[in-house]
């Protein structure tokens, strides 16, 4: 009787073919494959902006200790990437060395932030000192200003 069936071209089907079986893998590692990358880009990502707001972190830290060291300066020299603060206790130098702000009050060195591009100094005769630093983060460099007074006679920040 199976034979009837055969012979007569109807044929019962119990799996799949090898061909179909091979295009269903096919599909589905390509589909795995999107899935893979969008995870991959999505986690570079969350890297990146984890980076970028601890490295915001340090530079606000460091911006307040500039502006503290500013307005107990008695005098302000700046030059390219350095800014010199005098003070009756001792000279304080902020500079930019290889991508990182540094503090330097005597023989004591402190980094305060990392990926920085680079270091703006403008000090004006009215006691106000500009000071601008530029992130290096991946896929894109910014900068972000800040403004503090220096000298007695002034005092305050302002962003």
């Amino acid at each position: 009787m199976i034979g009837a069936f055969v012979r007569a071209g109807v044929r019962r089907y119990r799996g799949f073919t090898l061909i179909e079986m091979m295009i269903a893998i096919a599909v589905l590692l390509f589909v795995m494959g999107l899935f893979v990358g969008a995870y991959v880009k999505a986690r570079r990502r969350v890297v990146n902006l984890t980076r970028a707001a601890d490295a915001r972190r340090h530079i606000a830290r460091a911006t307040e200790e500039i502006a503290r060291d500013i307005r107990r300066a008695s005098g302000v020299q700046a030059g390219a990437n350095k800014l010199t603060l005098l003070r009756p206790d001792g000279t304080i130098i902020w500079k930019l060395e290889d991508g990182q702000l540094v503090r330097v009050a005597g023989d004591e060195r402190t980094v305060y932030a990392g990926q920085l591009a680079r270091l703006r100094i403008n000090a004006e005769d009215s006691g106000l000192v500009e000071i601008g630093l530029a992130l290096r983060l991946p896929g894109h460099t910014r900068e972000s200003a800040f403004y503090v007074a220096a000298g007695p006679r002034l005092s305050g920040v302002e962003e």
